[in-house]
């Protein structure tokens, strides 16, 4: 079996020791901008389902090729999540299965963009195609979770300069004739599909191939029926469940609306990418997960719902579609590196997670293009309904907000971990350098010594689950091991141990 990518993986390809804590800054891979053209060709990307359909003059066949695309996604991702949960250790496809999916995928999207060209008229050969690029996406896929093993914020600032390069390549493809508008699709197919061959290769180089993850928890056992399936499902919602809607919201609208001037939606994704950036660089007391849960997101929708009131004649009225799009669309950013945090934590099986997400995904865009195709023929407008479908996500989200605000002021335990740190800013490098030299002298797993860092600092059990995306049971027994292995009982005591001198 091939390895997995796991934190020695990352120390050996120079991505770090250890995550410790998504407050550190995040660190720029170049190699991971190769993610960009693959993004480009998956139509996940802003209008590029409506860039594709321009491109043939034969009605249906764009349309085939994306069903057929969106379909074989959600049955090999269903299959894939399934597979996982049968057999936790199953880590992925081992570079010869990556070769093999990425020259299909490659052969799908060349093939494609050739029988626009020659205008083919056989509906069954772009069914075959999008059928091929669908299901050999998804191990492409949960090798890029695999690339992706880093922090929360190395993850969110190569992801979102990925994603802004890929909105720049659809909209360079929007504007070009037809004939260079293929070629470049073609092109970025073609490196999307072999760098993610290349990457695979040197992962497993810099791992060793047969080397198993250390230190992470087996998931063997809540998969052991189809009831842990689903409470394992279950779990993996609770832990993102808002951001999820939010990304199901986005993916669903984007495939609907369709605008005359596709330059908003490029903008509105080139936006959403710039806000990712900048919080990569922001150094808060908090960790940036709860920072863009309690901060980021409120603070956009608090701006749509001011935006949606202005006036039709406002001259601000312009901006409201923009500013809708923003936020929606920096969740889905944020959805991804999440996905990629929970898919590493190892809780969970890394394909169970990618598939089950992408599932969803996938659901969302074949419902949204079923509803399109409905609206169309019975000639109903679809506006006030998105309307009210993103204004009721925007509800759901202060209500939220409310909620966790009402528990926390109920609350006899500080929860939130804001203002927690109780170490001086000028003391952070040998306080890191205290802890390190603590976690090598009792043995500490990396997952150990990463949420070591976060009861060192007083946080709570609910604050580490959401910085860490795990839940709260595994918090617990990770605490439980670490207060083992450091000889203590209770968090006073290991905060004692920390100022003893280490042998």
């Amino acid at each position: 079996m091939d390895g997995d990518f796991s934190d020695k993986g990352a120390q050996a390809c120079g991505e770090g020791s250890l995550r410790f804590s998504d407050s550190t800054p995040g660190r720029f891979r170049l190699r991971l901008l190769a993610l960009a053209p693959l993004l480009a060709t998956v139509l996940l990307c802003p209008s590029m389902s409506s860039v594709l359909q321009g491109f043939s003059s034969i009605e249906g066949t764009a349309s085939a090729y994306m069903t057929s695309l969106y379909a074989m996604g959600l049955v090999g991702s269903l299959a894939l999540a399934l597979a996982s949960a049968a057999n936790p250790s199953w880590s992925g496809f081992g570079v010869k299965g990556v070769a093999v999916f990425a020259a299909v995928y490659v052969i799908a999207a060349v093939s494609f963009s050739l029988a626009i060209s020659f205008s083919c008229q056989s509906v069954l050969l772009f069914l075959v195609l999008g059928g091929l690029a669908g299901a050999s996406l998804v191990p492409l896929g949960v090798e890029w979770v695999a690339c992706f093993s880093m922090g929360l914020r190395s993850i969110m600032l190569n992801g979102a300069l990925a994603f802004a390069i890929a909105s720049m390549l659809v909209w360079l493809i929007s504007l070009c004739p037809i004939e260079i508008a293929l070629i470049v699709f073609s092109a970025c197919a073609f490196v999307g599909g072999f760098g993610t061959l290349i990457l695979a290769f040197r992962l497993r180089r810099c791992l060793g191939e047969g080397e198993r993850q250390s230190g992470l928890p087996q998931a063997a056992a809540p998969f052991a029926s189809p009831q842990g399936i689903a409470r394992s499902f279950e779990t993996v919602l609770s832990l993102m469940w808002m951001p999820l809607l939010g990304s199901f919201i986005w993916v669903f609208s984007s495939t609907m609306v369709k605008h005359d001037d596709a330059t908003v939606d490029f903008v509105c994704a080139l936006c959403a990418a710039a806000l990712a950036l900048l919080l990569c660089f922001i150094k808060p007391r908090t960790s940036l997960a709860v920072l863009v849960g309690r901060v980021v997101v409120p603070l956009c929708v608090a701006a749509c719902v001011v935006l949606n009131s202005l006036p039709p004649t406002s001259g601000s009225s312009a901006l409201v579609g923009p500013m809708v799009g923003v936020p929606l669309i920096f969740v889905s950013i944020f959805v991804a590196c999440s996905l990629v945090v929970v898919a590493s934590s190892g809780e969970f099986p890394r394909p169970f997670v990618f598939g089950s997400v992408m599932a969803l995904q996938s659901l969302a865009i074949l419902l949204a293009m079923g509803l399109q195709s409905v609206f169309e023929y019975y000639g109903i407008d679809n506006t006030d309904i998105l309307k009210v479908l993103v204004n009721a996500y925007f509800a759901a989200v202060l209500a939220s907000l409310v909620y966790t605000s009402w528990k926390q002021l109920v609350s006899t335990k500080a929860e939130s971990g804001w203002g927690a740190s109780a170490v001086p800013e000028v003391v952070e490098e040998a306080f890191r350098a205290r802890l390190d030299a603590l976690s090598s002298e009792a043995g500490l797993t990396d997952r150990e010594r990463e949420l070591l860092f976060y009861l060192a600092r007083g946080h709570s059990s609910t604050y580490i689950a959401k910085t860490l995306f795990i839940s709260s049971n595994t918090v617990k027994t990770h605490t439980r091991h670490i207060y083992r292995k450091l000889g203590v009982g209770s968090r006073d005591e290991l905060l004692a141990r920390l100022s003893e001198p280490v042998s």
